[in-house]
């Protein structure tokens, strides 16, 4: 399971205390792919975020078997330092990345 404190790690709680169970952890880790190398090397399960590009198990020999929308997704942002000029690459892609989310 993701470490104490993180968010991946509260929606899965928040999913097992919805149906009144509490899983037993043995292991925590930092991120995503630590988790299913250590999946991979037969060290338990783990519920991880996928990513619909395969990007998060692609070549790794782990099996995927899907959860729906029992576990609350990670909501995202840009962080940015209050009141910084932004040079133009980060000014654009902040324009991308608006108007892809005004789309989806």
């Amino acid at each position: 399971m993701y470490e104490r404190g993180s968010t991946g790690r509260q929606h899965v709680a928040e999913a097992f205390h919805r149906l009144g169970l509490a899983p037993h952890v043995e292991i925590e880790a930092t991120n995503t792919d630590l988790i299913v190398r250590m999946v991979e090397a037969g060290l338990g399960i783990a519920i991880v975020p996928l990513h619909r590009s395969g990007a998060v198990t692609r070549g790794r020999r782990v099996q995927i078997r899907g959860l729906g929308r029992q576990v609350r997704s990670i909501d995202s942002g840009v962080l940015l330092r209050r009141n910084e000029q932004l040079p133009d690459a980060a000014a654009k892609l902040l324009d991308f990345l608006g108007a892809h989310a005004a789309t989806t």
